[in-house]
């Protein structure tokens, strides 16, 4: 029962009293009797008015009691030296306010302290973004200087080996050769970290289109095929002729696959196997299945496929690394046609498409 009906069963009484009074003005005339019943009818309800409206006040009393005991019990708890707990313990003590003033004033007191964390939460919200935007700035003009010393390194190391002026010994020419791949594996990261700032900061949009997953793939498998033969990686592919085409960027989600894919083939030991599955997985959807069962796992993330994470992303696509395999769906054309989507990409929707063909 809802306290808006307790009290109201409360007030019972008076109205009952009421009608009794104005029943026994009535037969408490000269000559007049009241029916006995009226009297036996109107003793029951005073009586069971009297139960209902004790009862229900001493249990809202009981509540309000309780209510304001933990609330005082609560404010004292957590800074009973306050202001506010001394006012607390005021109003419940025998020459305070009531019960009621106790609960008011505890409401009052949350409602400041909600306030005052809603502001603060914004104040450190706003001091995040600007530490964050902070942050960012300088390790954009790291990359930049980086970048540029990157440079200078690259073109001494260059004109060494491919200068007619002097022969180098094999031991230099080796030496070398590593100090420049060195060189270009860092500003290959530097290049990475780079885009991961542009990516974060706003800075690069994308400009989907409907493309065919056989022409989004062809660019991207060309590369693969060529780093996995060099790595004496297996590298297999399967590709549905059957599927709608894709809606994506070309160039930013060839750029995350290859990526992706050059990873996978850099972590996947001499004979091991990389497959790469692309079809249909549900209406709308386009699903790009890379497995990698004996590649060498990861700890974390590298700074490669967080950018190429991203960049999906940007496409409102997802990408999803597992175990033994990478995911990564991206939305496709919608088509006008009705046909039976399949669950799951079945070997006979499977085409073979060949690497670098024309």
């Amino acid at each position: 029962m809802r306290v808006g009906q307790r009290l109201f069963v409360a007030v019972v009484p008076a109205v009952i009293g009421v009608i009794a009074v104005a029943g026994l003005a009535y037969w408490g005339q000269y000559a007049r009797t009241a029916p006995l019943a009226v009297i036996v009818v109107g003793a029951i309800a005073t009586t069971a008015s009297l139960w209902m409206a004790w009862y229900n006040t001493r249990y809202v009393a009981r509540r309000i009691s309780d209510l304001a005991e933990r609330t005082t019990r609560n404010s004292d708890s957590d800074g009973g030296s306050s202001e506010t707990g001394r006012s607390l313990g005021a109003g419940t003590g025998p020459a305070g306010a009531d019960e009621l003033d106790a609960i008011e004033t505890t409401v009052h007191r949350l409602s400041g302290a909600v306030s005052r964390a809603r502001g603060e939460g914004a104040l450190r919200e706003r001091a995040a973004v600007a530490r964050a935007t902070e942050y960012a700035a300088i390790a954009a003009d790291i990359v930049s200087v980086m970048r540029a010393r990157l440079e200078e390194a690259e073109l001494p190391l260059h004109v060494l080996l491919s200068s007619p002026f002097g022969a180098l010994n094999e031991n230099q020419e080796e030496l070398l050769t590593a100090a420049r791949a060195a060189v270009g594996a860092a500003d290959e990261e530097v290049r990475l970290l780079n885009s991961l700032l542009d990516l974060d900061r706003g800075r690069i949009h994308a400009m989907p289109q409907a493309i065919g997953l056989a022409e989004m793939l062809r660019p991207t498998l060309a590369i693969i095929e060529a780093r996995a033969r060099d790595a004496r990686v297996d590298f297999r592919v399967r590709v549905s002729g059957a599927a709608p085409r894709a809606v994506a960027d070309p160039v930013q989600i060839q750029a995350a696959l290859v990526t992706i894919l050059s990873d996978v083939v850099s972590r996947t030991p001499a004979g091991g196997e990389v497959g790469v599955q692309a079809g249909e997985c549900q209406a709308g959807t386009m699903q790009i299945v890379i497995t990698h069962r004996v590649a060498v796992r990861r700890s974390v993330a590298s700074l490669g496929a967080r950018v190429a994470q991203r960049l999906v992303a940007l496409q409102h696509g997802s990408m999803v690394e597992e175990t033994d395999c990478t995911v990564v769906e991206l939305p496709g054309e919608s088509l006008m046609a009705v046909r039976d989507p399949p669950d799951t990409l079945r070997d006979g929707d499977m085409k073979s498409v060949p690497v670098g063909w024309d």
